[in-house]
């Protein structure tokens, strides 16, 4: 799941994503210039909708509404209960000392 969200993002999760786009997800590429140089360069407002897409590629459901459940449910809930304890940790172990606390 990591691969295809992050900065792996292969060919398997661009497949995915485009054969399973919503048919609602409209987006555009932009081309501008660059005001100093006047080098073209792009502007891809469609990497949000893919990114999303290949980001359920992974997750059991039938449907994106019941994948995202099970995401929530199963990895993000848990998840964010670890980052809470693991802040705790940083402050208590390496910030507080540094006060003279």
């Amino acid at each position: 799941m990591r691969n295809d969200i992050g900065g792996h993002f292969g060919s398997q999760a661009a497949i995915y994503a485009v054969c399973n786009l919503s048919p609602e997800a409209v987006s555009s590429i932009e081309v501008e210039r660059d005001a100093l140089s006047g080098l073209p360069w792009a502007k891809l407002h469609c990497t949000n909708d893919i990114a999303a897409t290949a980001f359920f590629r992974h997750l059991p459901g039938d449907s994106p509404e019941e994948q995202f459940k099970g995401f929530m449910e199963k990895l993000l809930e848990p998840g964010f209960r670890h980052v809470g304890r693991c802040i705790y940790i940083l402050v208590s172990q390496h910030l507080w000392p540094r006060f003279g606390h």
